[in-house]
């Protein structure tokens, strides 16, 4: 069976989890295992990692044989996950706690899993645990293996590409020309200064929250917490009598950056979630978000931000903030009270 090449995810990184050894293969005397069965037809998943290569966040993962593991991602972070944790998580079930836990350590959500077994019953149990995910049943024959086949790559596919992807990659390069040249300027004020750099703040609303949570979802280095939301939880949690949600836009005189962090505080003043593209950084952003929150809380009567942070593997850059720009106060809490220095300007008046 010949499989067609598809163009990979371009905007959702995948998981891929399966339990190789039960599908494929059956144990032999001297306890290795053999492809058998669905052998012949089956060639085509091991080649899966070539069709989905490149734009899968995937690992094919066995529960109880180690060597069928395919590991498709090219992130070294997550290729050391997926080999660290295997030994550990192969002698587990592909039961809903191992999935969340894969979820977890990966920094996934899980509309970005699918799910492949043989057993209706840990297909229903992992279907209810996570209604996102997509979950395939491995064909009984050959009769439906095609349409089997057709329907995991259609899971890697290219989805399409917005405005705000392209924006993404464009400015991704200019970043690159930005940290090369502040490496070899004099003065990095004056540097920042020519920069003409402006920013827009917004209270985030129903209608513009998309771009928000995406950004919420996908940021790991400047991210307070680490925390994911799926559209459900994300209108749930926007509750205005609770607390208030924010996100800016930025552009310098190079290029326009689009919406760059999004911003969650609490009525009393807490942070509780915070996120900064890493396309921005080095440039005092940091600084101007926390002074134009401070500003529009300060109408409100508050006069202090206060963020409890959340370490993760990811998000040393946050950290190297906090310690550097805010007060320490206690354990994972960070306190901001006076304005910041920065050269960004406001592109216009801002009213929370």
């Amino acid at each position: 069976m010949r499989l067609r090449r598809l163009k990979p995810s371009a905007v959702e990184k995948k998981l891929l989890a399966a339990d190789i050894c039960g599908l494929f293969g059956k144990k032999k005397a001297d306890g290795g295992f053999e492809i058998a069965g669905l052998a012949e037809p089956f060639h085509g998943i091991f080649s899966l990692p070539h069709a989905l290569r490149g734009g899968a966040d995937a690992g094919v993962h066995a529960k109880r044989h180690l060597s069928g593991m395919h590991e498709i991602d090219r992130d070294f972070a997550r290729r050391k996950f997926l080999r660290e944790t295997t030994p550990r998580l192969a002698r587990q079930a592909f039961a809903e706690g191992t999935i969340r836990q894969i979820l977890n350590e990966t920094n996934l959500l899980p509309s970005a899993l699918v799910f492949i077994d043989d057993s209706d019953f840990e297909l229903g149990e992992v279907q209810t645990a996570f209604p996102e995910a997509k979950c395939l049943r491995f064909p009984r024959d050959n009769t439906t293996l095609r349409k089997f086949l057709n329907d995991l790559q259609l899971s890697f596919a290219r989805q399409p590409l917005t405005e705000e992807d392209k924006r993404r990659a464009a400015t991704t390069r200019q970043n690159i020309t930005f940290q090369q040249e502040i490496q070899q300027t004099h003065s990095l004020e004056e540097y920042l200064q020519k920069l003409e750099m402006r920013a827009q703040i917004e209270s985030i609303r129903s209608e513009n929250s998309d771009r928000a949570l995406q950004l919420i979802n996908k940021t790991n280095q400047f991210n307070l917490t680490g925390r994911r939301f799926t559209e459900t939880e994300w209108k749930a949690f926007l509750d205005p009598t609770q607390r208030l949600g924010f996100q800016i836009s930025f552009q310098d005189r190079n290029a326009d950056y689009g919406v760059i962090s999004v911003i969650l505080v609490d009525l009393q003043g807490n942070v509780t979630d915070w996120v900064l593209s890493c396309r921005v950084f080095s440039r005092t952003l940091e600084h101007f978000i926390l002074n134009e929150i401070l500003e529009a809380l300060g109408r409100r009567g508050i006069r202090s931000l206060t963020l409890r942070s959340k370490p993760t593997e990811r998000n040393m850059p946050l950290y190297k903030f906090l310690k550097n720009d805010t007060e320490s106060i206690g354990q994972e809490l960070w306190r901001v009270q006076n304005l910041l220095a920065t050269h960004v300007h406001k592109r216009e008046p801002f009213h929370a």
